[in-house]
């Protein structure tokens, strides 16, 4: 079903405690780190694009690219809340697509066929992978909003994801897409952009 409605939901709302400064504003290649994820849904074919956000100067970027916000008032009720809120503002989807604002080595390629993927399956969720590492972005269907809405806390969807492992379509990522900068991040941070 080629029609299907999906919202991008980008939550940059963590107070990026284990990287030591504000990770979203941070840097890379002369932009700030969440510009890259923000980039990348501006350019694609969403019914909606929403970032979930606690700082002004995600905001501004967010507007300055054409992008829906909504402020995150309770960051410290970690990224379930920042998932409710998502939902909340985008209403009635198919899917929604749930990506986090640092991953600067994402490739719009990867996402696009992300979306494509979902699209055209007839599976609830698509993910994408690399080897056994499953990260983010992640697209659940509307089967699954009930799940979503029960999160709390500093859960994220992949708990739900591993549940219906069954129903979940992969999509191969390059294994720099899916760095996690709280690991060494001095190192991490040298990476390219190609």
């Amino acid at each position: 079903m080629k029609d299907k409605k999906v919202g991008a939901i980008l939550l940059a709302a963590g107070n990026s405690s284990r990287f030591g400064a504000n990770k979203l504003l941070y840097e890379i290649e002369g932009n700030p780190l969440v510009q890259y994820s923000m980039e990348i849904i501006s350019q694609l074919p969403f019914e909606q694009k929403i970032v979930v956000t606690q700082y002004p100067q995600v905001e501004q970027l967010a507007k300055r690219l054409g992008l829906s916000w909504v402020r995150n008032e309770n960051p410290e009720l970690g990224i379930s809340h920042s998932i409710h809120l998502g939902l909340e503002k985008q209403g009635d989807m198919d899917g929604w697509m749930f990506l986090v604002g640092d991953q600067p080595w994402l490739c719009r390629e990867t996402v696009e066929k992300l979306l494509e993927t979902f699209r055209e399956s007839l599976r609830g969720i698509a993910a994408v992978r690399c080897g056994e590492n499953i990260g983010n972005p992640v697209i659940f269907s509307r089967a699954y909003k009930k799940e979503l809405e029960k999160l709390s806390g500093d859960r994220g969807g992949k708990k739900i994801l591993l549940l219906h492992r069954e129903d979940v379509e992969f999509v191969a990522a390059k294994p720099e897409e899916l760095v996690d900068l709280d690991e060494n991040p001095h190192e991490n941070c040298k990476i390219r952009r190609k």
